[in-house]
């Protein structure tokens, strides 16, 4: 069973399999917090709407925003896909290195605040071209966003 799975009624197939890669922290997985973080594009390859859920063979497969909103009791949508609600163009919201704070979690002399990530809600995630997680948006047809950018602006309408 994929941890934060719930059947969406009785008919939900028990013996259904599903392709999923997991994280492989322990922690991770035994808190059960986990979400998808897949995007797909329309039929012109414009990105307009996002999964809230999967519904596979029954069961619900939470987004990575429709688990973020079940922890911290934000309001959920009903609907299985949300239009997208571009609140800025690209890069609207601050972005960080993890190889620049894991050095500096490493590093003898700190150059980070302490408290940098308090109270914030952050994502991981990795923007590489070669891994197709550029995608053109309603926003601006004609440019691009990185995955990560997606997942922000999706987070605050979850």
């Amino acid at each position: 069973m994929i941890p934060g799975v719930l059947a969406l009624n009785e008919n939900a197939q028990r013996d259904a399999t599903v392709a999923v890669v997991l994280p492989h922290f322990k922690a991770v997985l035994e808190g059960g917090r986990l979400g998808l973080h897949n995007i797909y594009p329309d039929a012109d390859a414009i990105v307009r709407q996002y999964p809230v859920y999967r519904d596979d063979y029954g069961w619900k497969i939470p987004s990575l925003p429709l688990r973020i909103a079940q922890q911290f009791n934000f309001t959920q949508p009903d609907a299985p896909r949300v239009l997208m609600n571009w609140r800025g163009p690209p890069f609207t919201y601050r972005s960080v290195s993890f190889s620049d704070v894991f050095a500096d979690l490493g590093s003898k002399n700190k150059q980070r605040a302490q408290d940098e990530f308090s109270g914030k809600i952050v994502i991981i995630g990795s923007t590489a071209p070669s891994l197709f997680d550029i995608k053109p948006t309603a926003a601006q047809p004609d440019a691009s966003r990185r995955g990560d950018s997606c997942h922000r602006h999706r987070q605050f309408q979850a």
